[in-house]
């Protein structure tokens, strides 16, 4: 009986060492930060990483004490950095309109400030960061706004001076972000900030798509004409220069004609004088030739000289010769 009354007795004190421990106690983790209100005053913020934390600020990882609810309330924040995406949607002004989304890495910065700001949210830590993330959003919509309407789409796919615009946008919303002060106004602290994706509408994109291809068509016809002048060029070139070589053949035949022609009749005059019987035979063999050029019909006797060229005519068809009868007296 005695041993089940010190069990008893064990349990309900470990329980109740318990119970006081969560009343009395809280744990802060290395990636965490705890923001203890007190009822009588003289809040305090509790870091648990040195790396964190600001100067003067105390950092006590592991279990802290302290009066138990409603005297002293503790909430703690996510001391990491989180990663922001806005929403894909539409920035634009002076420019074309683009579809825009941007990222950015934040944390609790002034955690004083943080709470101040965003414990009207709830009670819990988790609340508090929900609403610093809707605050945040709203300072980086603002300032992207702002900053896109200046730029064209082409600024951001590189046919802009053969330059891309990204660096230099994500710069300029840097130094925005920095005019407005997060940390001051809402105690959120903005580490980086970059452009997730660019795009444009669906039906800029309808347009856009079109003109590139009419400004395409017209290059192809440009190409197209240039190309029909120079092969037109090419071509009168080519039969100039067969033109000439054609005239400059000629030139060369005829005077390689009359030199021969001029050396025939010189060898035919020499030929001439030495042999004049095979002279008149040539004469007679040219002017058969002659007769050979064109349609022409000869009635020749067979006393005829031409025919002594050929050969003379068959014995059956020459006309018999007739002599003449002596008369009696």
């Amino acid at each position: 009986m005695n041993a089940k009354r010190i069990i008893t007795i064990a349990v309900g004190g470990l329980l109740l060492l318990i119970f006081l421990s969560l009343m009395f106690t809280y744990q802060v983790r290395t990636t965490e930060i705890a923001l203890v209100s007190s009822w009588f005053g003289g809040d305090k913020i509790i870091f648990g990483s040195a790396g964190d934390a600001k100067a003067g600020v105390a950092v006590s990882p592991g279990i802290n004490l302290r009066m138990p609810w409603p005297f002293q309330t503790v909430y703690k924040l996510d001391g990491r950095t989180h990663i922001f995406e806005s929403n894909f949607d539409q920035v634009g002004g002076d420019g074309d309109t683009l579809l825009m989304q941007v990222y950015a890495g934040w944390k609790v910065g002034d955690a004083e400030k943080f709470r101040s700001v965003h414990q009207a949210a709830g009670t819990t830590g988790e609340e508090m960061m929900r609403l610093a993330e809707v605050n945040l959003a709203g300072m980086i919509n603002q300032v992207r706004q702002s900053k896109a309407g200046k730029y064209k789409i082409t600024a951001f796919v590189g046919e802009d001076n053969g330059t891309s615009a990204y660096g230099k946008f994500e710069q300029e919303l840097e130094q925005g972000l920095k005019d407005l002060d997060p940390n001051k106004a809402y105690g959120i602290e903005v580490t980086f900030i970059g452009i997730k994706r660019v795009g444009i509408p669906r039906m800029v994109a309808q347009a856009v798509i079109q003109g590139i291809i009419a400004t395409k068509r017209e290059e192809v016809e440009m190409v197209n004409e240039k190309a029909t002048a120079l092969s037109k060029s090419i071509i009168q070139r080519a039969e100039a220069e067969a033109r000439g070589l054609l005239s400059a053949a000629d030139d060369n035949a005829t005077k390689s004609i009359k030199a021969a022609e001029g050396q025939v009749q010189e060898d035919f005059a020499a030929m001439e004088k030495q042999n004049p019987e095979l002279a008149i035979l040539l004469k007679k063999i040219k002017a058969i030739e002659a007769l050979k050029n064109s349609p022409t019909t000869l009635i020749l006797t067979d006393q005829n000289p031409l025919l002594e060229i050929l050969g003379g005519l068959p014995k059956e068809l020459k006309a018999p010769v007739s002599t003449p009868k002596s008369s009696q007296p």
